[in-house]
């Protein structure tokens, strides 16, 4: 009895994870993004955030205005 009961509850779970995984792996292969492409959905980010912070974060640290090992 119980072990029907955990495999009820785990049913709509799995469904859900199977219907959302499916939605993303076909927006990735319609508009060619990583694995089915060569493209990246880290693009946006990384040119408007990440590169610039990190790039003045070394700047700091090489002339020695700020610690590599604390920020």
């Amino acid at each position: 009895m119980e072990r029907k009961k955990a495999i009820s509850g785990i049913i709509p779970i799995v469904i859900i994870i199977f219907s959302v995984s499916s939605i993303i792996l076909s927006v990735y292969h319609h508009k060619e993004i990583y694995p089915f492409g060569g493209n990246s959905i880290s693009y946006g980010d990384m040119s408007q955030q990440t590169i610039p912070e990190n790039l003045y974060y070394m700047w700091d640290v090489l002339h020695g205005k700020a610690s590599p090992f604390f920020t």
